[in-house]
Formats: C-alpha cells, sequence, structure tokens
C-alpha cells in the first residue's frame, strides 16, 4: 500500500474510534452504565453545560450530578447522535515518524429524550417527557491507543417538556428498558 492509503485508513480508523467514543458516553448516560461511561473520558477530563453549570466540571462530578436528585424521578433517556464533524489536529512525530493527529475535535448535533416522573410521589402517573436538542463540542485526545474526550461543551438549542398519563404497567416498563435491555427482548 502506499503511504497515502495508509494515512487515509488510519484516518478512518480514527474517525471510527471517535465516533464510538461518543456512542459510548451516550450509551453509558442513556442506559446508567457508568463505567461505559467513564471509559470515553480523558483522565481529567471536564464538562461545561452552559446555563445549566456553573463552569466546567470534573466528567466524574457530572455523573455526581446526573445520578443524585434528577435520577430519583428519572424513568429513562435517550441521546440521538448525528451530523458529527471531526476535524484533527496536527499530526504527531514520534522518533521520526508521523503517527497520526494527537488531537481532534468533534461537533455533534444530539437529541436528547427523557421521561421522568412528573414528582417524586410513587402513584403519580403522570410522565414529563423532555425533548432536548443542541450540540456537543468535544475536544479529544489520543490516549492509549483510543480518542478520548478531554472536554465537553454541551449547548442546548432547544428544551421542551411534555406531561403525559401513563398507566403504572407502562411507566414499570419504560423505567426497566432503561437500564436493562433484555427487558426489550435483546
Amino acid at each position: 500500500m502506499s503511504a497515502h492509503t495508509d494515512q487515509r485508513l488510519r484516518e478512518l480508523a480514527d474517525r471510527e474510534s471517535i465516533h464510538r467514543t461518543l456512542r459510548r458516553y451516550a450509551q453509558g448516560v442513556d442506559q446508567r452504565q457508568w463505567d461505559l461511561y467513564r471509559s470515553a473520558f480523558a483522565p481529567g477530563a471536564t464538562v461545561a453545560i452552559p446555563g445549566w453549570i456553573e463552569g466546567s466540571v470534573t466528567a466524574e462530578h457530572f455523573i455526581e450530578l446526573l445520578s443524585g436528585e434528577f435520577d430519583a424521578i428519572r424513568l429513562s433517556g435517550q441521546h440521538h447522535l448525528a451530523n458529527t464533524l471531526i476535524e484533527f489536529g496536527p499530526t504527531e512525530t514520534l522518533e521520526g515518524e508521523a503517527s497520526g493527529p494527537g488531537t481532534a475535535r468533534s461537533v455533534t448535533e444530539f437529541l436528547a429524550v427523557n421521561a421522568e416522573r412528573a414528582s417524586d410521589d410513587p402513584t403519580d402517573t403522570r410522565v414529563r417527557t423532555q425533548y432536548s436538542g443542541g450540540l456537543q463540542v468535544d475536544d479529544l485526545v489520543r490516549h492509549d491507543g483510543e480518542w478520548l474526550i478531554s472536554h465537553r461543551v454541551l449547548v442546548r438549542k432547544n428544551d421542551e417538556q411534555y406531561l403525559n398519563e401513563r398507566t403504572p404497567e407502562q411507566i414499570a416498563l419504560i423505567a426497566d428498558a432503561a437500564t436493562n435491555p433484555a427487558s426489550a427482548g435483546l
């Protein structure tokens, strides 16, 4: 193979690695699989959500925010990722040979659909569905051979909520499917 072909294959592999990282984050948050979530972040990574979090917090602290008070009423969540644009930083050189880029930035459109109880009363059968869309802007670094998020800025473009009535059985199914894919027959 030519050097150009090798470089192109390396770039395609890097892009796929970044996409896998973004999906690990989304699945980890949606299924509340915190080890999967953590696997998307480089050591010391930070998260910023203007208008929701003051400044930046560590990726680990973000878990505490999500799994604390928010999870008391949360039933499920789905993050749909689309239109990801990836730009690579300068190519690193190790021992005189180009090893590929060491940094990247991705910009991804997201739509998050979350279902939560309308209150902390377990007999309340109202469910609030939130549709939140925006951008995830990620700075990524190559770490131990894979691409990981070093800093994420999440910017909401829209945020709408609707209140619906559900049966207790429907609420139980929604909550079970959120953390147990086997409930869907998978």
